[in-house]
């Protein structure tokens, strides 16, 4: 299966891609507008601001994206952003159905408070069970010796000796 050239498939395959990939960009940079020169795309250069509407002149259906450019002062942004929020109802008014329009931070923080408090109280209680445990064997083995409980044997066997036959 190898094309026209004698090419394996994937050699072709990549060759065809980068040919169209290449033809794509030549269409794109042909289509480019040519870059603005003169004063106007030097002043905008240095100053953000320029070109810019008055704010009082803003409605709802004005573009605010200018506002938002970078080098434009916070100021500025702020009191477009609050014209366009006054101008349009939809964004004035809340409905009260937002969802995610309240700071839940607040109630994560006491679950994690909780989660910490069960934690540790179950930690303290476990701590208190595994001294028990560790006192146990030692309350054992003191009531052993006190009854006079026979040592068990050394070869550790817990069955007693049996009886040879000089025994008998």
């Amino acid at each position: 299966m190898s094309g026209d050239r004698g090419e394996p498939a994937i050699g072709r395959w990549s060759r065809l891609k980068r040919e169209s990939r290449d033809a794509e960009r030549e269409k794109t940079q042909a289509a480019a507008p040519p870059a603005e020169e003169g004063a106007d795309a030097k002043a905008a250069a240095e100053d953000p601001t320029a070109g810019l509407p008055d704010i009082e002149t803003l409605d709802r259906d004005s573009d605010y994206t200018g506002f938002l450019r970078a080098g434009v002062p916070e100021e500025m942004t702020r009191r477009a952003l609050q014209k366009l929020w006054r101008s349009d109802p939809v964004l004035a008014n809340l409905d009260g159905l937002n969802d995610y329009d309240e700071d839940f931070v607040a109630e994560m923080k006491e679950g994690i408070a909780i989660m910490r408090r069960v934690a540790e109280e179950e930690a303290k209680k476990l701590e208190r069970e595994l001294a028990a445990r560790d006192d146990a064997p030692e309350k054992a083995d003191a009531e052993d010796d006190a009854v006079g409980g026979a040592a068990p044997p050394e070869d550790g066997s817990d069955s007693p000796p049996k009886a040879g036959p000089r025994d008998a």
